[in-house]
């Protein structure tokens, strides 16, 4: 049974909360985070292909930080504030999809921290993974299972520090101040007209809504969920979702409930992310992830109601590391709505 914890009221960061992620403490300490730094972040914002007769598509190629994914930001950033915060050694504790599996993953091993990851569904850690203790929580409670069952660990032995990417609001401050500063910067003086992210653990989507907004630019935001899951739907998780899914039994994402309680959300099915993959090698002869499939549809369809002049800024949290996973996943999910 899944735990009926709530996750708790978390409100809208104000300044001065770019104090929240603060890195070169750890860096001091860890002086081999360094490397894992130095390719973190100035990923591409690049054009891809959009609507004719509508507006530009700019994506945020995530897929260039150091394990693959956007996830090694937030890893990064929750690992950084946890160091911050304690003079002891740490150990970490974390329920996490495989792309966070991973980052976290080969940052502890940097590090040399003892991890242990709950789990919901497979993850592939690579060599990273090797001292890596795993927990797997029952496949059918999904992420919220895993949620609960990390945060039980936590609080029953005293060791483990819990990294809690769902809530902890270090992961918008890291992408409001970070990745959000970047795209600002990478725009040259555009103005967005649309800003369109999955929902996943909501860091990205309200942080970077955040860092546009402070320049003035009022986008309209669309989120990106699962039709097999949607954000915020009262059904129940269950295994062979996409990473886009939401967490089921009606709970919300607090962080992007906070910044964003009345999101608009756009459906995409597993198929229609295959689809997609598809679809844009056959346009670009690139490779893009499940992820950034979804969120290019979305922002492509998003695009063809406006006009030529304005932009799309999205992002591609996903790379070709994923393309063999989503077809595994395809075959499992055969079937099942």
């Amino acid at each position: 049974m899944v735990s009926t914890r709530r996750f708790p009221n978390w409100t809208a960061l104000s300044e001065p909360h770019g104090s929240l992620f603060r890195e070169s403490g750890p860096l001091s300490r860890f002086p081999r985070l360094r490397a894992f730094r130095a390719g973190l972040g100035l990923t591409r914002l690049a054009e891809v292909p959009g609507p004719a007769g509508g507006a530009r598509v700019l994506a945020k190629h995530e897929y260039e930080n150091p394990t693959g994914s956007d996830a090694d930001r937030v890893a990064y950033a929750l690992v950084c504030q946890a160091i911050g915060a304690s003079a002891r050694q740490p150990r970490f504790v974390a329920a996490a999809g495989a792309d966070l599996a991973r980052a976290l993953s080969r940052l502890c091993s940097l590090i040399g921290a003892p991890l242990r990851l709950v789990l919901a569904e497979e993850a592939a850690l690579g060599p990273d993974g090797a001292g890596v203790r795993v927990d797997r929580s029952a496949p059918e409670d999904g992420l919220l299972g895993a949620i609960a069952l990390a945060e039980e660990i936590a609080e029953a032995g005293q060791e483990w520090i819990l990294l809690a990417a769902h809530r902890d609001p270090v992961c918008v401050a890291m992408h409001e101040f970070v990745t959000g500063r970047e795209i600002i910067g990478q725009l040259d003086g555009l103005v967005p007209a649309a800003w369109v992210c999955g929902t996943g653990t909501g860091g990205c989507l309200a942080g970077v809504t955040r860092a546009l907004r402070a320049t003035g630019a009022d986008p309209v935001v669309t989120g990106v969920t699962a039709a097999e899951l949607p954000y915020g739907s009262a059904a129940a998780p269950r295994s062979g979702l996409p990473g886009w899914a939401g967490l089921g039994h009606g709970y919300r994402q607090p962080l992007v409930e906070g910044e964003l309680p009345d999101l608009a959300t756009e459906s995409v099915r597993m198929a229609e992310a295959r689809a997609g993959i598809r679809e844009f090698r056959a346009a670009t002869g690139r490779e893009i992830g499940p992820a950034s499939a979804a969120n290019w549809l979305v922002a492509r369809a998003v695009a063809a109601k406006l006009p030529p002049e304005d932009v799309v800024v999205t992002m591609f949290p996903d790379g070709p590391h994923e393309v063999t996973a989503v077809a595994d996943l395809g075959e499992k999910t055969k079937g099942k709505g």
